[in-house]
């Protein structure tokens, strides 16, 4: 196990997300800075860091902003 990482125990379900393109973008460019493996852990890591931000308190944007900036 490498530094930073924690078990969570046997994955046994399988989820299925629709995307859209500027989505799919947004995480590819987090997985790539983060230079994280696999999408897959990426989508679990996003979601780890969002479920321990509202277990702080912090709340979500009433309109977050999908996309990648447009040049």
């Amino acid at each position: 196990m490498t530094e930073g990482t924690q078990t969570r125990g046997k994955r046994t379900e399988r989820l299925q997300i629709m995307l859209n393109d500027d989505e799919l973008g947004e995480i590819e460019d987090w997985r790539f800075i983060h230079r994280v493996n696999s999408r897959s852990s990426a989508i679990r890591m996003l979601i780890r860091l969002g479920l321990d931000a509202s277990k702080q308190g912090v709340k979500p944007a009433e309109e977050l902003p999908l996309g990648r900036p447009k040049p």
